[in-house]
């Protein structure tokens, strides 16, 4: 290691230009392909495992899950006009999008049970052909977003469940990375006062995370690694990345004090500090890969994944930050707070760790008691703790997934959120039962008979009524002769009517036009009487125009002859106005002479049309007396009709009688024709139409199904194409998260199925993801033991190893199951008890969370990797200071003062990191946080009360170990000493000091 750190520290930029190829190679790649997450569950040998492989082998995709497209309209009826055709719309606009397998429309028979009863609510069911990391975003919202368009100006709330909708409600996690980052970055900056040296962890760990996220999300192209396993790893390989970078910037920064030249001090660093860190991290590494022996997938992918992190944590803090101190040299010591905010050097013994170590040291016993009862009363809930499964109801509500999951058990109930598959495997393919063959043959008989029974009375009907049909024709066709005579007599009539009124019109309108042209005539002499006076007038004119000339020719005198000339004029202007006036006088004239020609004209036209309608009436004179003629020809042939029809109603009589006998006779059969149909057809409905479905031994299963308590609908079985496997729908009561809904996966595993197929060649698993969820608990608690013993087993022959002493391991086993146990309690509490979920930002129906099944066990596996961290360096320095000549008591005193400031800070940015994690939406993320932070704030909080109080009250035993194994070797975290040395205890002084 030392060597390690020499290299890093010599070839600084190289070191560094290395891990930025790494890093941006392993983003690069991930941009290119992608980060791939799977939430496959899968559970090998288990019950639900058994009827999902079954459904895959027989029904695929139907193992996936569907997926309800919820329709819900708050003030109509979603069975209404525009709100019924928006959602055919719908399921017409999903079923061609892509991978869109099966849609089931809840206006189809076979969906009739999704609209719920106020007719408020209805749902698409979707199966999709893909599922897990194959059904993308992308897909996802392609489904949905049809349906919202689909339902566009309706005012309905669209929500999708099931695989689509938990694929869109996946929470973002940016924000809660970012406070945990800026928390411990304060921190940081408080513990070494200078920005530099906060910078150097934080980016340590942000390059080991990037390359941990990164080949994360490249390893889920190989095998299926869980959606919230990236989260998980971001929540350790921060809190860890950045505490080993805090263990060796502290023994740097003390060394460079020290006077040490910068490439020995790094090489130191990496020598000592660096093998710590990778002991500590290879502890939480063993913890984490120890899951395997759980042989859940699940867990052990999620362990894999995590420990990921923390590998790549460790290789960045013993390499690139190696590389990072060599780069910036003295000036870690740049950039330093203002000085009321940086450590104050004081004396060893008044610094506040130094005299916490003398306090327990003194009291020891206190210091135990003290620590049972703070964690005891802790961890008392854990006796309730009850492995569930996650809950959507817990889930935002702002998520499409919460709002389908409210809309349905709302409308429907909450047991329809998670409905049980029943897989069931037939030794021999399914036949119709013998009752139902029975039945059938029976009702087949009884339906020949009457079909024969009505062949005959329908052929005697037939005849009967082909007699009347032609009766009815004849009747018919002489009221329709009858009708054509009323109505041609009719038209007769009203057609002389007319003929009558226009006589009259025409009389009217002659007498009209003789007094126009008598006007005419008398305006026609009057104008001619008027344009005499005018000719009468200008002829004088003209006398007196000519003696007045003939005056001119004959006066010499000019006055005379101006008056003559003046009087010459005037008679001239005279005649002008007179002739004028009969020009006037001669259009008028005229157009009196055209009026003229034209009321003659219309006075010969109405002549004429007064002859043509005198001929028409006597044409209408003569039809009417041939219609008269045909009338009294019907009235004969009605008269003959009836006495016909009396003839026949007697031969109708004699024959209605005979059918009605024959009527009776086939009433008997009829009813029980009738009952046997309705027995046939109760079975073929429970048997969803299929007859091979009412084979007794799938009836009977159905059956048991239905009586059963916690029980709320049972679909019929529906047969794969070889009749040998059929898969059956429960839907429980309750939700899929509830306790009684376990409970009754267990009922019918236990006690329901295995009476309804004793006797047979029947086998039959529950399936379905709530089973798989009860599976999963069943098997982590199952396996728990075991994996608590792997590693406490691990953990202390590790610690064995580091120490050599029998009593450290024992120490550091009660301390940490003491932690876990309170920190499991505060989980129960505030989840699955429901006293601290309002706080963390859950909206639940209820306050209480079922604590998911695989987070208590992740938790131990990593929080009793961190404990042994803290072990490791409270320990590591307390044997230091024994192997120096102190006794053990002084020793715990020197190495507390010492390891207890790192250890404080290192436990404060783990609780920073966890704790931003509850600021995640996802309930899970959430319980993790919860329950890792308050565990890390236990375990470093005991580290500093009770490990020390423990170390001292064993005294000599602290450091016994058997000779049986004096043997095993033994890890030095200092290294190899090299010259020059350093002094042999730094001062506690300078601890966090530059």
């Amino acid at each position: 290691m030392e060597r390690l750190g020499r290299f890093c520290a010599r070839h600084r930029v190289l070191v560094l230009v290395l891990w930025i190829l790494v890093a941006g190679a392993v983003v690069a790649v991930v941009a290119q392909v992608g980060a791939k997450t799977n939430d496959d569950l899968t559970l090998p040998g288990t019950d639900s495992q058994r009827a999902f492989d079954l459904l895959a082998e027989n029904f695929s995709p139907q193992q996936n899950g569907t997926s309800p497209i919820v329709f819900h309209s708050a003030s109509g009826k979603v069975t209404s006009g525009p709100n019924e055709a928006a959602i055919r719309e719908a399921y017409r606009s999903i079923q061609p999008a892509p991978h869109v397998h099966e849609t089931t429309s809840p206006f189809a028979e076979l969906g009739q049970a999704q609209v719920s009863d106020d007719e408020r609510t209805a749902y698409i069911n979707v199966l999709m052909g893909v599922y897990g990391s194959d059904l993308t975003v992308e897909l996802a919202e392609g489904v949905l977003a049809r349906a919202q368009a689909a339902a566009r100006g309706t005012g309905m709330q669209v929500a999708a469940g099931g695989p689509i909708g938990g694929t869109l409600s996946s929470p973002e996690t940016g924000s809660s990375d970012l406070i945990g980052i800026v928390a411990a970055m304060l921190i940081l900056s408080l513990v070494f006062g200078s920005l530099v040296a906060m910078g150097m962890p934080i980016l340590t760990a942000l390059f080991g995370l990037t390359v941990a996220l990164g080949t994360i999300g490249l390893l889920g192209h190989l095998v299926d690694v869980p959606s919230v396993a990236p989260t998980l790893a971001t929540m350790i390989g921060l809190g860890v990345g950045i505490d080993y970078a805090l263990f060796m910037v502290n023994r740097h920064r003390m060394q460079l004090t020290d006077g040490i030249e910068l490439v020995e001090s790094v090489a130191r660093t990496d020598g000592r500090s660096g093998t710590a860190v990778v002991f500590a991290g290879g502890t939480v590494v063993i913890a984490l890969v120890s899951l395997l022996v759980g042989g859940i997938p699940l867990i052990t992918r999620l362990g894999f994944a995590s420990a990921i992190a923390v590998v790549t944590a460790i290789l960045a803090a013993i390499t690139l930050l190696p590389a990072l101190l060599a780069i910036t040299g003295r000036h870690v010591f740049s950039l330093r707070i203002p000085a009321f905010l940086r450590p104050k050097d004081k004396p060893e013994d008044d610094r506040a760790f130094s005299r916490w170590a003398h306090t327990i040291a003194r009291h020891p016993v206190i210091a135990v008691l003290g620590s049972v009862a703070l964690l005891v009363p802790l961890a008392v809930p854990v006796f309730s703790l009850r492995l569930g499964q996650e809950d959507i109801a817990s889930t935002p509500k702002i998520t499409t997934e919460r709002q389908a999951y409210d809309m349905i058990s709302a409308a429907f109930g909450p047991g329809y959120n998670g409905p049980l598959l029943i897989a069931t495997q037939l030794g021999t393919p399914a036949e119709p039962s013998e009752r139902y063959r029975s039945r059938k043959h029976e009702a087949l008989g009884l339906q020949r008979l009457l079909e024969r029974q009505q062949v005959h009375g329908e052929k005697v009907q037939a005849k009967l009524e082909r007699q009347g049909d032609a009766l009815l024709e004849r009747k018919d066709a002489l009221e329709a002769a009858g009708a054509r005579l009323d109505v041609r007599k009719q038209a007769l009539e009203a057609e002389a009517a007319v003929l009558a009124g226009e006589r009259d019109e025409l009389e009217r309108r002659g007498a009209g036009l003789q007094a126009e042209i008598a006007n005419l005539e008398a305006r026609a002499i009057a104008l001619a009487q008027q344009a005499a006076g005018y000719l009468e007038r200008l002829a004088v004119v003209a006398a007196l125009i000519d003696r007045v000339e003939e005056k001119l020719q004959h006066v010499t005198d000019p006055d005379r002859r101006a008056r003559l000339e003046r009087r010459l004029a005037k008679l001239q202007q005279i005649a002008s106005r007179l002739e004028g006036n009969l020009e006037r006088l001669e259009p008028r004239a005229e157009r009196i002479a055209a009026r003229g020609v034209r009321l003659f004209e219309r006075a010969e036209r109405l002549e004429a049309e007064k002859d043509r309608l005198e001929s028409r009436a006597a044409v209408l004179e003569r039809q009417g007396a041939a219609l008269e003629a045909q009338g009294e020809l019907l009235l004969e042939q009605e008269a003959e009709l009836e006495r016909d029809g009396k003839a026949f109603d007697r031969r109708k009589a004699k024959k209605t009688a005979t059918l009605k006998a024959l009527q009776r006779e086939a009433t008997d059969e009829e009813a029980r024709a009738k009952q046997l149909k309705r027995e046939l057809t109760n079975e073929l409905t429970a048997a969803a139409g299929d007859p091979k479905a009412t084979d007794p031994r799938l009836v009977r299963l159905q059956h048991a199904f239905e009586d059963t308590p916690g029980v709320e609908v049972v679909s019929p079985p529906f047969l794969n194409s070889d009749d040998d496997v059929a898969i059956t729908s429960v839907v429980p009561t309750h939700a899929p998260s509830d306790e009684a809904t376990a409970g009754l996966v267990v009922r019918m595993r236990g006690h329901v199925i295995p009476d309804a197929i004793s006797g047979t060649d029947v086998q039959a698993s529950v399936g379905g993801s709530t089973a798989s969820n009860v599976d999963l608990a069943d098997e982590i608690s199952a396996k728990l033991p075991l994996v608590i013993l792997v590693v406490i087993g691990l953990s202390f022959f590790v610690l064995l190893l580091a120490f050599h002493s029998f009593a450290i391991p024992v120490q550091a086993a009660v301390v940490n199951l003491l932690c876990v146990a309170a920190a499991f309690g505060v989980l129960t509490a505030t989840f699955q008890w429901g006293w601290g979920t309002a706080l963390i930002g859950i909206d639940a129906p209820t306050a209480q969370v079922p604590v998911a099944s695989f987070v208590p066990l992740m938790m131990f596996t990593v929080l009793f990797g961190l404990s042994m961290d803290y072990q490791v360096f409270l320990v590591s320095v307390v044997q230091e200071e024994h192997e120096r000549g102190l006794d053990t008591r002084e020793a715990v005193i020197r190495g507390l003062g010492r390891a207890g400031p790192v250890i404080a800070a290192a436990a404060a940015i783990m609780i920073s990191v966890f704790g931003s994690f509850i600021l995640n939406g996802d309930p899970i993320v959430k319980q993790f946080g919860v329950g890792l932070a308050v565990a890390v704030f236990l375990a470093g909080t005991m580290m500093l009360v009770l490990a020390p109080a423990l170390l001292v009250l064993m005294g000599r035993a602290t450091w016994w170990m058997p000779r049986w194994l004096a043997w095993l070797p033994r890890i030095n975290f200092e290294g190899k000493r090299t010259a020059p040395e350093a002094p042999e205890a730094p001062e506690p002084s300078r601890i966090f000091r530059p």
